[in-house]
């Protein structure tokens, strides 16, 4: 597994932590809004396809428009290595990817009853904080008590 998202393209690198943070069926033109206007339409595509091959990317069961997923095992694999990127990213002070990469998505509700109040979901801040602080005890480098 290690060895296919090692040699995979920077922008199916992308898709791949895209898809890892959504955590469910990715419709085309969510992954192009997540990835920005730098990942042309042609190139996801391509890059979807490549993972397609490799049976990283699974195309899911929806109605309408297409929409796409991460095997089970890769989901877990993608978001493991993205928290233990984040994590040494945030020991470094160097938060490149923390910043390129949203960890939680926040989503409207849609029902009734549910007033139109947004949640989140995704990989939580409360993961990363408590990577982080398995190496370095309960708290953080400052002190401070680490935790969701």
């Amino acid at each position: 597994m290690a060895e296919q998202v090692e040699r995979s393209s920077a922008l199916e690198q992308q898709v791949l932590r895209g898809m890892a943070v959504e955590r469910e069926p990715v419709r085309l033109a969510a992954l192009l809004a997540a990835l920005g206007p730098r990942a042309g339409r042609g190139a996801v595509l391509e890059a979807i396809e490549a993972l397609r091959r490799r049976s990283l990317v699974e195309r899911a069961e929806t109605v309408g428009p297409a929409a796409f997923t991460l095997q089970s095992v890769v989901l877990e694999y993608v978001t493991d290595r993205l928290v233990e990127d984040v994590v040494h990213e945030v020991e470094r002070v160097q938060p490149l990817l923390l910043v390129e990469q949203p960890l939680v998505k926040a989503q409207q509700r849609a029902g009734a009853g549910d007033s139109a109040r947004p949640h989140r979901h995704g990989l939580g801040r409360g993961t990363v904080c408590r990577r982080s602080a398995g190496s370095q005890g309960p708290r953080g480098r400052d002190g401070a008590t680490v935790g969701d």
